[in-house]
């Protein structure tokens, strides 16, 4: 949170690729399998009126992230997101990655 710093103001963008996982049709029948989607994404933001906290704690005013995961759609509950992404630009500490989880809309 705040990883690329607080402002008056920010603009993010994102980009998402969604495909069922390919060829599996050809090895299984389990229709379970519908309900699953591969992810390639790219997310993006920058900060606008920086503060003096971004100075304090040497954070940057924008980063890119690029990332894969896995969609579920979970019949009764909802759509379920697994993703692992990684900084390209405005490292900071988290030079490794993360895994995220989130629940929502996806289409």
């Amino acid at each position: 949170m705040s990883g690329i710093g607080t402002g008056s103001g920010f603009m993010m963008g994102s980009a998402e690729f969604l495909t069922p996982i390919p060829f599996i049709d050809r090895f299984t029948e389990a229709k379970f399998l519908d309900n699953i989607r591969l992810a390639a994404f790219v997310d993006a933001g920058q900060i606008y009126g920086s503060t003096v906290t971004n100075e304090i704690y040497d954070r940057p005013l924008h980063a890119i992230t690029a990332g894969v995961g896995v969609r579920i759609f979970i019949p009764g509950m909802g759509p379920l997101a697994i993703d692992w992404g990684y900084p390209l630009t405005g490292v900071g500490d988290n030079s490794k990655g993360a895994f995220t989880f989130g629940v929502g809309e996806f289409y």
